[in-house]
């Protein structure tokens, strides 16, 4: 099929953002930042509320609008957790990530898995799970997160692959014009099953970057 945007850019999957500021460490148990109202800086995409998908997500939206607490790893200071409020905008079309407010055209499909290299750089003592970890990815950064427990990771999951794609459409810039197929709750269980059971049979951490990437690659074309 077509090149995904993860095959497009997945070269680029190995920084958080080592010029912002607010990536300095601070302490794990500090409140949870909640986002600012402002517009995203390069948004390329008109309001998806005209255009409502024949079918949802399959997961219930309130969730993305009312926000969740996640936990963020920054490249700066790796060995820091930081409590992340992460929210969709009432019409899906941004994202607010802490402080930080972007743009869904702006960015790639979620990736699942340690596939940053941010996650490497976390020392062991933090213990993060890899099977709850994904990022997300603009051209410029990657937001690496942990979720709570394998049902925060898939709804999150699944719902900001949907709605990614829904914004790539409508800004020309998914698959070369080509359609996209969302991830479905059953896709994401499987991997984070696959993981869970790749770590229990083998006893050890995380699989390669390139194994999740593969398998991704997989899935989104």
């Amino acid at each position: 099929g077509p090149e995904s945007p993860l095959t497009l850019h997945s070269a680029s999957f190995n920084f958080g953002d080592p010029e912002d500021p607010e990536e300095a460490c601070v302490s794990p148990d500090a409140s949870p930042t909640h986002p600012r109202d402002a517009p995203p800086k390069h948004s390329k995409v008109a309001s998806l509320a005209a255009v409502s998908p024949t079918r949802g997500p399959g997961i219930p939206t309130a969730l993305l609008t009312t926000g969740t607490t996640l936990t963020k790893y920054t490249w700066q200071a790796a060995k820091c957790r930081k409590a992340c409020l992460l929210k969709l905008n009432a019409d899906f079309t941004t994202l607010f990530i802490g402080s930080k407010t972007v743009a869904l055209a702006d960015l790639e499909r979620p990736m699942y898995g340690r596939v940053s290299d941010t996650f490497d750089r976390v020392p062991a003592s933090e213990s993060v799970d890899p099977v709850l970890c994904f990022s997300l990815a603009s051209a410029e950064r990657t937001w690496d997160l942990v979720a709570d427990d394998d049902e925060q990771l898939v709804k999150w999951f699944v719902g900001l692959d949907f709605f990614i794609i829904k914004a790539l459409a409508m800004s020309g810039a998914g698959a070369g014009g080509g359609a996209l197929r969302p991830l479905s709750v059953n896709d994401v269980r499987a991997m984070v099953d696959g993981e869970r059971a790749a770590m229990h049979l083998y006893g050890h951490g995380p699989r390669p970057a390139t194994t999740y990437l593969a398998e991704m690659s997989h899935l989104y074309n």
